[in-house]
């Protein structure tokens, strides 16, 4: 993995952070060849329940690093490498915003980015409040996760009558594994839950 990219990961939390601060992130060919290995890592690392992804110094990311269109144009980037903000974002805001944040190319504050429903919750201690939520989720019954995780992008492509089905066979197979009966009885003994990764 290049040092433009670094990961730390610690209680089934993977901490990915994008290390150009100098550039505020923008990702360049080291950029995103560190995120594709780190995606490598975490895939092969079944104790890995949970990623943050962060910016390092005051910037999350700024996009695409100009001197990288370069490349794109000259063929050294391949259709992997593109942003696909015409097809994800969509699924995030209304149509009409989002056209006029595409067309315009106008930048937005992060309060703004709340209020048009492209970040879930504003915090001025960003970093700390999502590694936080993160072990959060760690601390859940992973298999129940995955299956509501699952359920959950799936939705958007299926009939309520095909998502209820799949919301009922993920319950029916949940129950009566040991994840579920761990969730039960740390309840029940008011202790933290000890929890089996997937072999």
């Amino acid at each position: 993995m290049t040092n433009a990219v670094t990961i730390e990961i610690n209680q089934g939390v993977a901490d990915v952070r994008l290390n150009r601060p100098e550039k505020r992130n923008a990702i360049d060919s080291d950029v995103m060849t560190g995120l594709l290995s780190a995606i490598e890592q975490i895939k092969t690392n079944k104790k890995v329940r949970v990623v943050v992804l962060s910016g390092a110094g005051k910037s999350f990311c700024a996009g695409l690093d100009m001197a990288s269109i370069g490349d794109m144009l000259s063929g050294n980037l391949t259709s992997d490498d593109d942003m696909s903000a015409t097809q994800t974002l969509p699924q995030l805001a209304r149509l009409d915003r989002i056209k006029e944040l595409i067309f315009t190319g106008r930048k937005f504050s992060g309060e703004q980015a709340y209020d048009y429903g492209l970040a879930t919750i504003l915090s001025d201690t960003p970093l700390e409040d999502a590694l936080a939520m993160a072990r959060t989720m760690a601390d859940r019954n992973p298999d129940a996760v995955r299956a509501g995780k699952k359920l959950l992008n799936n939705a958007l492509d299926c009939s309520v009558r095909e998502g209820l089905i799949a919301e009922s066979d993920c319950s029916r197979n949940l129950m009566g594994t040991a994840n579920q009966l761990e969730a039960i009885m740390s309840g029940f003994e008011n202790r933290q839950p000890r929890f089996v990764d997937p072999e």
